[in-house]
């Protein structure tokens, strides 16, 4: 009898600490054409940037004189959950550019220091920045977009892209 009751407080306490342990959150988003802002409990996403379209995409030998956006991510210094963020581009279907090719390319600094870089070739979503930890200091990442002239020759002419970068964060654990 004793077992059954000490099994039974057991089973109780951990759904007691299971309950408390669960998190509420709440969704703010504010946006504008160039610039998003979201906070999701104690997430903290901010964007700012533009449309990523043809006109806005150069061809260049060097990153620098492409376009760029930066996306600053932190949370809330109240916040113990522990939260991993990634950072995405989004090319829409309706892009004509060979992107194929591997001449569209992305560079992500933190810091002036280059985090992750790579070349964009499929529609769909691509992964620019990988499991990045969320901590109580906003961390800002300058996202660089381009055509390497270098490779596209003239492939990317009379043709148009569409595209945007976003932010996703998640919750992993509650342990921090």
């Amino acid at each position: 009898m004793k077992k059954e009751n000490l099994k039974s407080i057991i089973i109780v306490g951990l759904v007691v600490i299971f309950s408390l342990s669960a998190t509420y959150a709440y969704i703010n988003l504010t946006a504008t054409p160039s610039n998003a802002t979201g906070t999701a409990g104690c997430f903290n996403v901010s964007y700012t940037g533009q449309n990523i379209t043809n006109a806005s995409l150069k061809s260049s030998t060097t990153y620098t004189e492409g376009t760029t956006t930066t996306v600053t991510l932190s949370k809330d210094t109240s916040c113990k959950i522990y939260t991993e963020s990634q950072i995405y581009l989004y090319t829409q279907s309706t892009t004509t550019a060979p992107i194929s090719n591997g001449s569209f390319k992305y560079r992500v600094e933190k810091a002036g220091t280059m985090v992750s870089e790579g070349a964009i070739t499929k529609t769909g979503t691509d992964t620019l920045l990988a499991t990045v930890p969320l901590t109580d200091t906003k961390t800002e990442y300058k996202i660089y977009l381009w055509i390497d002239s270098t490779t596209s020759l003239g492939t990317y002419n009379d043709t148009s892209y569409s595209g945007y970068v976003y932010a996703k964060s998640t919750q992993t654990s509650t342990v921090q």
